[in-house]
């Protein structure tokens, strides 16, 4: 028994310290509306009417800076806020007393607000100090709150149709219940930090000792130009925001973008009902268009329950148009959206690292369209078809008009196989300059998938096909999924049930190389040129009487070449028939074979004779011509400014 009431001491102390821990930021005016974004921070208004001084908050230590860097006060009616103070807080001397209370700072203070009654002894108090006592206050900043996350649920129907219901999942733990509050989640990450607002910064200063030490470099002075009366007129121009608007902008101060939206006024400690909210001019995207026939999701009866979407200042929004309540330290989900999309399950060939079985098998897919007007943010999917569960698995972030593929499930009954081979081709004159010459060639790597369907149903197949750096798919199949900065593609394959197919996927790059211009690759590159120069074209003149240069240093080339070719046989001719004569110098019985070999290795003599003189005319002929060639395009100049072709083997 002593045992199980220490436990359950323990336990009430537990919960006792959880109950006394006050919210982020505290205060009496009540709160009206949250805006949470995807970083962290969500912005936090709070409204109402007052007939004090002053107003305080009580503001948790690690939330001071965001709340001074962020507070906007905006005041529809009486007198005007004067100032917000604040206790700067240090580290205590070892002979300094304990401060039970915060330093008093402005006119004499209110009682603690009940709504802060509670909160830890070590808040930080803001105090506003009011003009007057009657006030019509909306007050606006940002305090670290959880991310909201997506979670989409996909239905697949027959007729390539499929309805996409998105839930936004939201987490109160600010320390104080939200309750019938205006709640708006907005998609994307707009630059949020942490400030230091509240700590005292004294910077170092540079010490002049009673030596006459001096400063090393005099400072440089800095003349500021008077402004141009265009610039005063500007400013002059420039007009304060209307007051509905101001508190959505402040939002925007921190995060970009909250959408506008009235809020209600009370008295302190009491509320009024909320005003109905402005609708956006913006497009929406919020009104679903057909149930989910034979299947278990159906949409909502009452339309105007969801989200309505806008896109505003480029940030997709999600305005609940009903009041929400979340109590603290819980957790809610709202549908945010519930629409028809043009959707399908198929097939994608994608090899994971994760999974050694998708390098021969593709995964099942849900492929869909985003046809609302915002931003799909990450998150987890579920897919359903015909009633059933098919899988799940994680879409990545989706802007509008775009189509995603997700992978649920892994299928066996297919399978993929691989080849690759590269090859080059062509010559394009690319650049003359100082008698060189430059060609470009182009570089076909080839990828063909051999697919083998086990299934009796036809399927299609999306390869997802890793692309190149700085290749061009060439001659795609049509449906290929191709994007500037991606590093793959999606090419369709369509294979009947029972059978198998492939698919050839043709990447073509080229590069730049120098080449002799009587190489063989010289002289198409020059050929090609001629070929295609239009009538009148100088270069293509100039090459004429060169292309004859070079056909002839070609042929002196094929005829050494087999000459050469020649030279060697019979030299390996003769030292075989020197090699026999030694071998039988000495049998009196093999005279005749003697005289037989003797005449034929003076045969061969004869004609290397020849050979070796041929090869040394064409020598001197070949370097005759080379001057010649070296001379005639000495003062040629050209430089392709087109992008060569990749033209077809």
């Amino acid at each position: 028994m002593k045992a199980i009431s220490r436990f359950v001491l323990l336990f009430l102390c537990i919960a006792a310290n959880a109950c006394a821990r006050g919210p982020n930021v505290g205060s009496e005016l009540p709160l009206k509306r949250v805006v949470i974004y995807r970083n962290g921070v969500g912005y936090f208004e709070r409204e109402g009417e007052v007939d004090t001084a002053e107003v305080r908050f009580r503001v948790k230590p690690e939330m001071i800076g965001d709340f001074l860097a962020s507070l906007a006060i905006v005041e529809r009616g009486g007198s005007s806020v004067r100032s917000a103070s604040f206790p700067l807080s240090r580290e205590p001397a070892d002979d300094d007393e304990p401060m039970s209370e915060p330093p008093h700072l402005g006119p004499p203070s209110l009682p603690v607000p009940t709504s802060a009654k509670g909160a830890e002894a070590d808040d930080e108090v803001v105090v506003l100090h009011l003009d007057g006592e009657h006030h019509h206050l909306r007050i606006g900043y940002i305090s670290e709150t959880p991310v909201w996350r997506p979670s989409y649920r996909l239905v697949v129907q027959h007729d390539g149709k499929a309805v996409l219901q998105l839930w936004g999942i939201v987490q109160n733990l600010s320390g104080e219940d939200w309750n019938d509050i205006s709640l708006t989640l907005v998609a994307g990450a707009p630059i949020a930090f942490q400030s230091t607002l509240a700590d005292a910064v004294i910077p170092p200063r540079p010490i002049v000792t009673d030596e006459g030490e001096v400063i090393a470099a005099v400072p440089e002075a800095i003349t500021t130009l008077s402004a141009s009366q265009e610039m005063v007129e500007a400013e002059e121009d420039m007009v304060a925001p209307e007051e509905d608007d101001t508190m959505g902008q402040l939002a925007g101060m921190k995060a970009s973008a909250a959408p506008p939206a009235q809020m209600a006024g009370g008295r302190v400690g009491k509320s009024r009902p909320r005003r109905a909210m402005k609708k956006s001019k913006a497009k929406r995207d919020w009104r679903p268009t057909h149930g989910l026939p034979g299947s278990t999701l159906n949409a909502p009866r009452n339309k105007s329950i969801l989200a309505q979407m806008a896109v505003e200042g480029g940030n997709t929004t999600y305005e609940i148009p009903h009041g929400i309540t979340v109590p603290n330290d819980s957790a809610t989900m709202v549908l945010l959206l519930n629409k028809e999309v043009d959707g399908r399950t198929e097939f994608l060939f994608a090899p994971d690292p994760g999974s050694t079985a998708s390098h021969s098998h593709p995964f099942r897919v849900a492929r869909f369209a985003n046809s609302s007007a915002g931003l799909l943010e990450r998150g987890p999917i579920t897919v359903f078809e015909k009633g059933r569960f098919l899988g799940q698995g994680v879409l990545g972030a989706m802007p509008p008009k775009a189509t995603t593929t997700v992978p649920f499930a892994l299928e066996r009954a297919v399978a993929v196989e691989t080849e690759h081979n590269t090859k080059e081709f062509g010559a394009e004159l690319q650049q003359i300059d100082g008698g060189r010459l430059s060609i470009w060639r182009t570089r076909s790597f080839n990828t063909t998938y051999l697919v083998t369907n086990g299934g009796g149903d036809n399927a299609r197949l999306f390869m997802k096909h890793a692309r190149r750096r700085g290749t061009e798919l060439h001659k795609p199949p049509k449906g290929t999924e191709d994007q500037p900065g991606q590093s793959h593609a999606l090419i369709p394959l369509n294979v009947k049930g029972n059978s198998r197919s492939s698919l050839r996927v043709e990447e073509r790059d080229g590069y730049s190389r120098r080449v002799e211009w009587h190489s063989a690759l010289g002289a198409e590159a020059i050929a090609t040129y001629v070929k295609k120069a239009a009538s009148g074209d100088a270069l293509a003149a100039s090459l004429g009487p060169i292309r004859k240069f070079i056909a002839e240093l070609r042929k002196i080339a094929t005829e050494s070449n087999q000459l050469a070719e020649t030279q060697r046989e019979m030299e390996d001719a003769s030292r075989e028939t020197r090699l026999s004569l030694r071998a039988i110098e000495k049998n009196k019985a093999a005279a005749d074979l003697r005289r037989k070999l003797t005449v034929r290795l003076a045969g061969y003599g004869t004609k290397l004779d020849g050979i070796t003189k041929r090869l040394v005319e064409l020598t001197v002929k070949r370097s005759e011509l080379v001057v010649r060639l070296t001379d005639s395009v000495r003062q040629l100049k050209y430089l392709r400014r087109s992008k060569p072709s990749k033209r077809s083997s």
